[in-house]
């Protein structure tokens, strides 16, 4: 009696092979569904994580933008430069966070 898993030919001889073969095929069905459900846990918490964090961060940033602007009325010359190099920095600093989180695999 010959029996096909995930394309291995397991030859099993009499009944209690049989079972074992049996029980050592759904051991590693097991496995397989227990580290994926793991690993959907561990992306699920990422996840859970990332949009709080994301949320104050654009409140961060809007406050911050909001105050710019208000000193910007004030000073209209340094306050286009002072607005031009800080939105610079910020994008580079979103773009730095977005390819780490492309890089860890999120």
């Amino acid at each position: 009696m010959d029996i096909i898993y995930n394309g291995m030919l397991l030859e099993v001889k009499n009944l209690q092979e049989n079972q074992n073969c049996r029980l050592w095929m759904y051991y590693r069905k097991f496995q397989s569904l227990m580290l994926e459900k793991k690993e959907q846990e561990r992306i699920y918490k990422k996840k859970q994580f990332i949009a709080p964090f994301w949320d104050k961060e654009s409140k961060w940033e809007q406050k911050i933008y909001g105050i710019l602007k208000k000193w910007e009325r004030k000073h209209p010359i340094m306050g286009i430069v002072f607005c031009t190099i800080l939105g610079g920095i910020l994008i580079s600093l979103i773009a730095s966070i977005i390819f780490q989180g492309i890089m860890l695999g999120i």
